[in-house]
């Protein structure tokens, strides 16, 4: 929807926050203003992509009718009309949400939290009791990072943002970088790859006063609301609620779409709620390589529903092209080829008109959709039933000693880290320079694990610490780059905690995953699509590497500047990407991960 900044503190100034308006202009085109108060030394800016109520009484910062608060706010009240009954007290003077996102906090304070769906991240000023109020929705859809400087709180939507204010270049975050390279984990935390850049956490909410921190609470986790069991023949009808509600919008929508049974069943459940005259565009990226394209799925979807569907061919020569400006508009090392063709259907949906484009992430978290979730799955049935456990295993391709190996793993909570959701190794601790490897040896990664479930902790893993917001930071990213909000509907909380309280055997079953989703799209989806088994691998990265790109990996990995950094031994990188190249190992992440370091690192460092 729109970018966010501001300052508290006397290192402040007006045109400190025109310069972040300036920086975050692409995200919001259709607008730009300021709030200033030289006072109390506190400033907002914001830059509008225009959504919801097109009309400049939306625009923002916006203030209450005394004068008191002020608000910026990045993202969609999606229930904003039903809101608008709980405060008609106020006698509200637009048909924007973010009017009655500011009524809300007037009225409830930080509990208006408990009210909202949608995707957000908001910063209020109260003027009179000198506190500034900030907090991110409960996915962590919508970006807030922060730093303080010279006693100066400053916050933004983009990182590059508080940067184009700071006097130095910054400094790498050697922590975050280590778990990048040695355990491929990233936005497991609130550190960035940057030292003193952090971001607010998901479903958390932080009172800022005089310039200081003085309170962050968590205020949802889903493992407090999904703890009782619910009947899953509700799926569909949850899912088209969170579809419904989340196609609010002033402007034209499209559908991000692949060939899989998650987007199938968002496009679907879109055609069901949308006018016939009304369809929306479809868009979608392709290889040439039909092992990774899903042209045939997407065609027949399209076919059925009377969407027209808009295709982008991604190549090498397009990846290589498009690197270095999606590295610079991500701030911070990103999972390359997926997220750069997903860059290419967004410009292809700017190009047609789209400002919203929807899209069915969140579902492969919340339905155990991925094959690295099968051990986690054999686990729990092993611990229930030890005899069992071989034969289920069978069913889902584990002969009885691979099955008890990576169910020993699990137990003993060493099966995880520098997997693939296809199960391989992506990252290579053992290629780490040791001078480095050392400074880190003792450090732990953890992760919460609130269900007595080894299944449902690694589905909360995945959906809270590493592939959801991962995922929702690429492509919050490349949708702004190009003017277009991303909305991952099923990345509802309602949907959400539904699905966490389904049963191990609802989620896998019948030899399938999301077993019960494929149950029940069996009633709007062509059989070629609900029974599709889940491709592991999406992208032909390892192809490529190995063979058009493989001179090029050569030349970009083979750099003095990047064995100067002193993060990965040289002599043992060579042998590995050698070993690779000859046909060793099916993941090519590793690869990825220090070509993109160096790029980042001349980008945001030198």
């Amino acid at each position: 929807m729109c970018g966010i900044s501001g300052m508290m503190g006397h290192y402040g100034s007006l045109e400190f926050v025109k310069r972040m308006n300036q920086t975050q202009k692409h995200r919001g085109p259709d607008g730009a203003d300021i709030y200033e108060n030289q006072k109390d030394q506190v400033y907002f800016g914001h830059t509008r992509l225009k959504i919801i109520d097109l009309s400049n009484h939306a625009s923002q910062p916006m203030s209450d009718i005394s004068g008191r608060y002020t608000i910026v706010f990045n993202g969609e009240i999606y229930n904003y009309i039903e809101l608008k009954g709980l405060v008609k007290e106020f006698n509200l003077k637009t048909k924007s949400d973010t009017e009655v996102l500011l009524y809300m906090y007037i009225k409830y304070q930080e509990k208006c939290l408990e009210y909202l769906d949608g995707m957000f991240a908001f910063s209020i000023w109260d003027n009179q009791t000198k506190k500034m109020f900030c907090a991110r929705d409960r996915l962590g859809i919508k970006p807030f990072y922060y730093t303080i400087y010279n006693d100066t709180f400053i916050f933004a939507s983009e990182i590059k943002a508080i940067l184009s204010i700071l006097p130095n270049k910054p400094k790498a975050n050697n922590e975050t970088i280590y778990d990048f390279l040695a355990s491929n984990y990233y936005e497991h935390t609130n550190n960035t790859f940057f030292e003193n850049i952090l971001k607010l956490e998901q479903a958390h909410y932080m009172v800022v006063q005089d310039s200081v921190i003085k309170s962050r609470h968590k205020y949802w986790d889903i493992s407090d609301k999904s703890m009782l069991m619910q009947k899953d023949d509700l799926l569909i009808d949850k899912m088209q609620d969170a579809v419904k509600i989340a196609l609010r919008s002033d402007v034209p929508i499209g559908v991000a779409l692949s060939g899989g049974i998650d987007s199938a069943t968002l496009l679907a459940l879109i055609n069901k709620n949308i006018d016939n005259t009304k369809k929306l565009n479809s868009f979608s990226f392709i290889f040439e390589d039909s092992n990774y394209s899903e042209e045939k799925y997407i065609k027949e979807m399209t076919r059925i529903t009377g969407q027209k569907s808009y295709f982008s061919m991604i190549t090498e020569g397009s990846f290589i092209q498009d690197i270095e400006s999606v590295s610079f508009f991500q701030d911070e090392p990103y999972a390359g080829l997926p997220t750069n063709a997903y860059n290419s259907i967004i410009r292809n949906a700017k190009n047609n008109n789209v400002t919203v484009l929807m899209d069915g992430d969140g579902v492969d978290e919340g339905l155990a959709g991925y094959a690295s979730f099968l051990p986690f799955y054999l686990a729990d049935v092993y611990i229930k039933n030890k005899e069992k456990m071989p034969q289920v295993a069978n069913s889902y391709g584990f002969n009885k000693d691979k099955a008890i190996e990576v169910v020993s793993k699990v137990i003993d909570g060493h099966y995880g880290s520098a997997i693939g959701q296809d199960s391989s190794k992506s990252a290579y601790k053992e290629c780490l320079n040791s001078d480095f490897l050392n400074q880190h040896k003792d450090r732990g990664v953890y992760f919460d694990v609130p269900f007595d479930s080894y299944l449902k902790n690694q589905m909360y893993k995945e959906l809270m610490y590493t592939k959801i917001p991962r995922a929702l930071r690429f492509k919050d990213r490349v949708g702004m780059a190009n003017s277009v909000e991303l909305r991952p509907a099923f990345l509802n909380h309602n949907l959400l905690e539904y699905m966490f309280s389904l049963s191990n055997n609802s989620l896998i079953g019948n030899k399938q995953q999301k077993y019960i989703l494929r149950k029940q799209a069996s009633s709007i989806l062509p059989k070629g699509i609900y029974d599709a088994n889940k491709k592991s691998v999406q992208s032909p990265n390892r192809e490529w590497f190995r063979g058009k790109m493989k001179g090029w990996v050569y030349d970009m990995v083979n750099q003095q500047s990047f064995w100067d950094r002193g993060w990965v031994d040289k002599k043992t990188a060579m042998v590995q990407l050698d070993s690779f190249m000859s046909g060793d190992g099916d993941n090519a992440f590793f690869i990825w991960q220090w070509i993109n370091l160096e790029i980042w690192a001349k980008q945001k460092l030198d």
